[in-house]
Formats: C-alpha cells, sequence, structure tokens
C-alpha cells in the first residue's frame, strides 16, 4: 500500500505488522498564507486548515510547528470543520491552509493566499518523501519475490510517467518552480 509516511509512523508506533519497502515521492503538501503569515513561526496564535485530521496533512503541519518551536495543541489554533477549511481559506476566515494536490494549484491559478513553503522545493522537506510503500510484515517475508515484482512495478511506473513527462516537454531533467504552477525544464 502506498500512503504518507506520517501515517506509516502512527500505525507502526500503535504495533501494526508492516514493512516500509520504498520511498515513492516526495513534494505533494503546500502551506499557503494571508497577510501576516511569511513563514512557520507566524503560524503562533493562527488559524490553519488542513483537509482532515489523521490523514497526513494535519500530522505533517504539528511536525513543522514542532521543528520551529511551536507547540501545535496550544500554539496553532485548527480549523473545524476541517473538511471546509480550503474554502474558509478562500473566504479569507483562516490564516493558513496545508493543501494536497490539487489544492494548491487551484489556489495558485485563483491567485489566492502566498506560498509559505512547498515541500517540492523547500529544505528539509524536499529531502524527505512523504508517500511511502509499505507491505504486511508477514507477506513480505513469505513472498519475497512477489513483494519485490510489486514494488518494481509500481515504483517502474512512477519513473515512467515521470520520463513520458519530461520526454513531451523536451527536457533532460525537470526542476520545480514555487513560482508557476507546472515543473519547467532543466536543462
Amino acid at each position: 500500500m502506498v500512503n504518507y509516511a506520517s501515517n506509516f509512523i502512527v500505525g507502526l508506533d500503535k504495533g501494526e505488522a508492516a514493512t516500509l519497502l520504498s520511498g515513492v515521492h516526495v513534494g505533494c503538501f503546500v502551506l499557503f498564507g494571508h497577510e501576516g503569515v511569511h513563514g512557520i513561526a507566524d503560524l503562533k496564535g493562527k488559524t490553519v486548515g488542513v483537509p482532515g485530521f489523521g490523514t497526513g496533512p494535519d500530522l505533517l503541519l504539528s511536525l513543522m510547528a514542532a521543528e520551529v518551536g511551536l507547540n501545535p495543541k496550544k500554539d496553532l489554533r485548527w480549523a473545524d470543520p476541517a473538511e471546509k477549511s480550503k474554502d474558509l481559506f478562500i473566504e479569507g476566515k483562516i490564516d493558513a491552509y496545508l493543501g494536497f494536490p490539487p489544492e494548491p494549484q487551484e489556489l495558485r491559478a485563483k491567485q489566492i493566499g502566498r506560498v509559505i513553503f512547498d515541500t517540492a522545493v523547500d529544505r528539509p522537506w524536499s529531502q524527505y518523501f512523504c508517500c511511502m510503500l509499505a507491505g504486511n510484515r508477514e507477506f513480505v517475508r513469505r513472498h519475497p519475490v512477489a513483494t519485490k515484482r510489486a514494488m518494481r512495478a509500481i515504483l517502474k511506473r512512477r519513473s515512467f510517467a515521470r520520463a513520458s513527462r519530461r520526454a513531451r516537454l523536451g527536457c533532460s531533467s525537470m526542476a520545480a518552480s514555487r513560482r508557476g504552477t507546472t515543473m519547467r525544464c532543466r536543462r
């Protein structure tokens, strides 16, 4: 199964029988902010929104807030209901929103808010996998060849999609741009 790395960590802490096999990709999440929010530390006392609780984005934003010295439970006000937080951000009723595709592309296209950070390009988060591939621990142990074949198929499909995109654009490699909504060629 493919899921957010943070969800696997929570599951493993609870004792779930999973084996992490591989990172799949980096850079899913983009944090947008309105006026007065220029960095993660500026979220102190502000209302923030995520697509849902217990789904990964809230865990990531909590981790990032803790990294800069904030207590996510005390220093951040979480938008409620979470499922409506994107709409609340668009209406200007909350200060920041952590989105997952296609939400960042929609917000950029409508020129709503500004990018505070993008996990595809901003360090240190761009150096970590956001999504990972895992398998049932017992299945992986009993069927290593089948696990390897399934893992290869998933990763090969991902590589094929990236190579296909480069070929369509005539690029040798891709570089992310936080200003644009698309990947740009690096020649």
